[in-house]
């Protein structure tokens, strides 16, 4: 019984950081969001600071998409301690 009292304990504390992963992901995101939507919109497509915002757009992309490989990680990981 004690055993599986600490398996418990110890599932539910990696279920936990695993959350807490997530949530700081999910924070970083949020202000990468914040960033580029305040970013100005009014330059045209010559301008060097809008080929800098392409690239920046570019590197958001990148960066969104390993967050959310990141993410996906960390769920997957919970399902599997779960089982």
């Amino acid at each position: 019984m004690r055993k599986s009292k600490q398996a418990g304990i110890g599932a539910a504390r990696y279920i936990a950081d695993a959350l807490e992963q997530i949530a700081q992901l999910d924070t970083i995101n949020a202000e990468v969001r914040k960033r580029w939507l305040t970013m100005d919109s009014s330059a045209n497509q010559t301008d060097p600071h809008e080929l800098n915002k392409q690239q920046v757009a570019a590197e958001m992309k990148a960066f969104r998409e390993q967050n959310s490989q990141k993410r996906q990680s960390v769920m997957d990981s919970i399902q599997r301690h779960k089982q």
